[in-house]
Order: C-alpha cells, then sequence, then structure tokens
C-alpha cells in the first residue's frame, strides 16, 4: 500500500550547482562484450538460481538451479544458516551445467526481496531552470532530488524511477530535454525495504560466499515484470501479479513506468495449509494433490470425480470430490483477488489499467484461475511465462516459477546498458558512486 509520509529534505542553492553535462558525450554504440549474470529468486518455498551469458540484446542461459527450501516465511528471513544454505544448493546445482564458479569468477548475483515489510510512494521533486534549455544535467539533477527524501528510519532505498514530468503548468511530459521553462518538476516513484530485513538477507548471500551490493537486490514483482510482460502491455497499461509460495507480489506499470506497488503476505504456501489441515494430512500430501489436482472452479468437475487423501494410520485414505477441493481453492483465490482489485481502485491506478492482468509465480499454475480472475477484475487475463531466453537450458526456465529469477538476469541486462556494460575494473556499482562523489561532495 502506498505510503505518503515521505519528506523532501532541504536543499540549499539546488539551482545553482555545477553539474558535469553528460549530453556532451560522443553518441554512440558501445561495443559490450559478453558477461556472466546470475540471478537468484529466494522465496518462501524454493530457492531459484539462473547463470546466463549476457551480450547486448542476447541472454543466453548457461545453467538453472531449484531447489525446495526453508528459512524464509512470506518473503522475510527466519533462519540465515538455513536460508544461506538453500541458495548455496541452488547454485552449485546451477553451476555444474554452467561450468562455472560463480564465487570465484566475481560475476554480478542479483537476488530478489519481498515481504509486507516493502512499501511504494510517490515524491514530487522541482528545480529552478531560470529559462534554461533543459539538458542531460538537469533530468539527472531532478532525479537525485526526488532520491535526496526523509525515509522512515528503518527504511532503505531499493528503487526509484520518473513517472512523468512537467515544465512550468504543461504536465504529462515523458521527455523534457530541448524544452525551456522556469521550473522543471516530476513525480517519481519510490521503493523502500526495512532495513533489517534487508541486511538479514544480504547477510544470507554472504554466508553463501556472495557479493550481493545493495543496487543488486530487485523487488520480486519488479523482476517477474521484466521477464513477463510485454512492450504494449507496459504501455497501455497492466497489472501483475506475481503469486509466490508466501507473497504476493502486485506492480501497476502505465506509459513504461511503475505505477504502484503492493506485497501481500498470501501465497501458495498458505493454500497447501488450508488443505493439509482441513484433510488433517501432511503438508507434502497436500502440496502434491493441490499441484495435480487443484483448481479454481468447482464446476469442472463431474459428481463421480474423487481424490484419495492420504492420512497419518490410514494407508488408503479417505476420497474427496475433486470440486470440494476446488470450492476451497476458489474461495481463497477469490478473496485475494478482490482484495488486490479493491487495493487498485482505492489508490486511483485502475483506471489506468488498459490491456488487463497477467498472473505468474508458481501458484498462479492453479487450473481455471485466469476465468476467476477476469470476474474480479473485469479485465482480459492471462498467465506469464519468461520469453525471449536463448540457450540449452531456456527451456528450463519457461514454467512461472522460474519468472523472478530469469526476471533478475534481464533487470541486470538493463542496468549493463545503463551504464555502458563495463563490468571491468571498478565496475559501474563504483562509477556512479564516483559520479555522485564529484557532483555531491567535490570529489
Amino acid at each position: 500500500m502506498q505510503d505518503n509520509n515521505f519528506e523532501l529534505q532541504p536543499i540549499n542553492a539546488r539551482d545553482d550547482m555545477s553539474i558535469e553535462d553528460l549530453s556532451s558525450e560522443p553518441a554512440g554504440e558501445i561495443d559490450q562484450a559478453s558477461e556472466i549474470i546470475v540471478g537468484v529468486d529466494v522465496g518462501t518455498t524454493k530457492v531459484c538460481c539462473v547463470i546466463a551469458e549476457v551480450k547486448n540484446d542476447l541472454i543466453e542461459i548457461i545453467g538453472t538451479g531449484f531447489v525446495a527450501s526453508r528459512g524464509i516465511r512470506k518473503g522475510v528471513v527466519v533462519s540465515i544458516e538455513e536460508t544461506a544454505n538453500y541458495i548455496n544448493k541452488a547454485i552449485s546445482e546451477a553451476e555444474d551445467p554452467a561450468g562455472r564458479n560463480v564465487r570465484e569468477s566475481g560475476c554480478p548475483v542479483y537476488i530478489s526481496i519481498s515481504g509486507s515489510h516493502i512499501r511504494g510512494s510517490v515524491s514530487p521533486a522541482i528545480i529552478l531552470l531560470h529559462g534554461k534549455v533543459i539538458g542531460e544535467r538537469h533530468m539527472e539533477e531532478i532525479k537525485d532530488f526526488a532520491r535526496i527524501t526523509r525515509l522512515p528510519n528503518d527504511h532503505t532505498l531499493i528503487f526509484s524511477e520518473v513517472q512523468e514530468y512537467s515544465v512550468d503548468d504543461l504536465g504529462g511530459i515523458k521527455d523534457p530535454r530541448g524544452m525551456s521553462g522556469v521550473r522543471l518538476s516530476a513525480s517519481m516513484y519510490l521503493v523502500t525495504a526495512a532495513i533489517g530485513d534487508l541486511n538479514n538477507l544480504i547477510t544470507c548471500c554472504q554466508k553463501a560466499g556472495l557479493d550481493v551490493p545493495l543496487e543488486n537486490v530487485v523487488l520480486e514483482s519488479i523482476a517477474s515484470a521484466e521477464a513477463v510482460l510485454k512492450y504494449e502491455e507496459r504501455e497501455m497499461g497492466v497489472v501483475l501479479i506475481d503469486i509466490g509460495g508466501g507473497t504476493t507480489g502486485v506492480a501497476v506499470y502505465h506509459n513504461h513506468t511503475l505505477q504502484h506497488i503492493r506485497e501481500i503476505a498470501y501465497g501458495g504456501h498458505d493454500l497447501t495449509e488450508m488443505l493439509a489441515e482441513g484433510w488433517h494430512t501432511s503438508m507434502s500430501a497436500a502440496e502434491e494433490l493441490k499441484d495435480k489436482f487443484g483448481a479454481a472452479d468447482p464446476a469442472i468437475f463431474k459428481d463421480n470425480e474423487y481424490i484419495v487423501i492420504p492420512t497419518p494410520g490410514d494407508e488408503d485414505g479417505g476420497k474427496v470430490p475433486r470440486s470440494v477441493m476446488a470450492r476451497m481453492l476458489e474461495e481463497r483465490m477469490r478473496e485475494l483477488f478482490q482484495v488486490i482489485n479493491d487495493d487498485l481502485v482505492k489508490v486511483g491506478v485502475k483506471g489506468k489499467i488498459k490491456s488487463g492482468v497477467v498472473l505468474t509465480g508458481g501458484a498462479a499454475e492453479l487450473d481455471a484461475l485466469t476465468p476467476l480472475a477476469e470476474t474480479i477484475f473485469g479485465l482480459r487475463v492471462r498467465r506469464g511465462y519468461p520469453e525471449g531466453f536463448e540457450g540449452r537450458d531456456a527451456g528450463k526456465i519457461s514454467g512461472a516459477r522460474f519468472a523472478t529469477a530469469a526476471g533478475l538476469i534481464r533487470y541486470a541486462q538493463k542496468t549493463i546498458g545503463e551504464y555502458g556494460g563495463d563490468w571491468e575494473g571498478e565496475g559501474w556499482g563504483a562509477k556512479v558512486a564516483g559520479w555522485i562523489g564529484k557532483k555531491f561532495l567535490g570529489k
């Protein structure tokens, strides 16, 4: 849910700052060498690892790892040792086919984060132009202005993106470069995470032998969006619903920018718990039955269709109509979708969603789920799967459960393009830090 309690810190003589005009750099394509990138999706019920070789627009999947896990609850680390162990196992499984040692090679690793501690908010920013023509330096200046907000003491920024610009009284501008005016303003969408939960996740990575800087921690739903959303959907307006094991992430895009995020502490693991408790069976048995026979519409089953529920002390178990399980699943998923729909209406983004809803994540594979979602949202609904990946292991990430891990690779690919594609030497993170130091600290 959006948190509108952010305050801008005062900045003195902002319009008098001397900033190097980046637009003076010669234009042209950079001949980028191939790089090995690692994406690790740390979920409540599983850890997925994808190793890819990236060059320009091509992503070749060379290794994948998938392990069932514990140590995470509702997206939050509850056991550092267990989580680190499962991260290590997933990476080791992916390293074998890739023929790479991730830890020794020092290749960049991107990792996902989720949980109800994640917050999103719109932050305003404004700078004075004094009639000057807007150039690249003004674009960078206003982005930095919006990022320097007074966040809650227990939160830190993990993502920021300009939604739109305004020049004087003219709003809805996507690219104001070349325009003139008295003032340039912008609305920027900020995503923050609880510092404690974020640090715990990074500690898990360190114990697994990984070096993951803050800028490589990506919100799960934002990563999944990179893998499954189409260009036209992002432009027209789309809501991504990533139904994971312990959490459901919602991300709304319009005009190719993030408009809203919401993290809900409910996912496929909760469905499994409901079945296990209702039928007095084990979690593993309930999970298997849900995967094999689960659906979100009882009407699609005949009265004589039954499933056998294994129970302790009863080898044969009991019989339950498939329609009964479907009714239980339908009720829970209907409630989840209704919560999401109400939130979209409340924050005022429902009207921006013109291309529909995309469901992804492991729990989105439930039969008859898309028709149910269509009745709740009143929009076209489809399932989203990772697309546009090459390589011998590309087929292994075609399922929705790999959406986040695959999306982390594409997110990294875009970052490489943004910062010039040079991962050697001090790396892009150090280059950006150095640029900020020169800009603000005179270093």
